[in-house]
């Protein structure tokens, strides 16, 4: 037996298209081998704990875009100033970095809307379906989380460059 939204994906071949998608595919796969229905009950309310969590994370995420984007707009001006190499180096790592912070509100808002479709499965009595969801909502937010690791080692190693030129020796005058 094939799902509906197995076939749907593959007519509309995002396999290729869509890597988030490719991903939900996968753990849709992955989740269709087990027997969901004797392994947990879940409630409406149980996908409405995530929203509060989800959303503290999304004010997190656009707080790092906001003070990303206030870097990258004076580093601008320096550069526009000075033309300094290194300036410009900077410029591009926070471009990365500000990719991934993109990202990371993607998937944050992947994982709500996720929620709000369990709810909804959940509130129609499509009981498998809703635990789908769910489950693809908490793998959007456990992906969300891992790369917020990963641009929190990037801000440490930047700031980590930085407090390295402070604390070089600076060589004594004799006189």
């Amino acid at each position: 037996k094939i799902p509906a939204w197995h076939l749907f994906l593959c007519e509309m071949n995002v396999l290729i298209t869509y890597p988030l998608l490719n991903f939900l595919h996968f753990c849709f796969l992955v989740f269709s081998y087990f027997d969901w229905e004797h392994l947990v009950d879940i409630s409406i309310a149980t996908p409405a704990l995530l929203f509060p969590a989800v959303s503290l994370l999304m004010l997190a995420y656009t707080n790092k875009a906001l003070s990303l984007a206030n870097l990258i707009r004076s580093l601008h001006a320096q550069y526009k100033q000075s033309h300094d190499g290194a300036v410009a180096s900077q410029i591009k790592g926070l471009r990365f970095r500000l990719g991934l912070i993109r990202n990371m509100q993607a998937l944050a808002v992947g994982s709500m809307l996720s929620c709000v479709l369990a709810m909804l499965s959940f509130m129609f009595e499509y009981q498998l379906f809703g635990r789908y969801l769910f489950v693809a909502s908490l793998l959007l937010l456990a992906s969300s989380l891992v790369i917020t690791i990963m641009e929190i080692q990037m801000q440490n190693n930047a700031l980590n460059v930085a407090l390295s030129d402070i604390e070089s020796p600076v060589p004594l005058r004799q006189g």
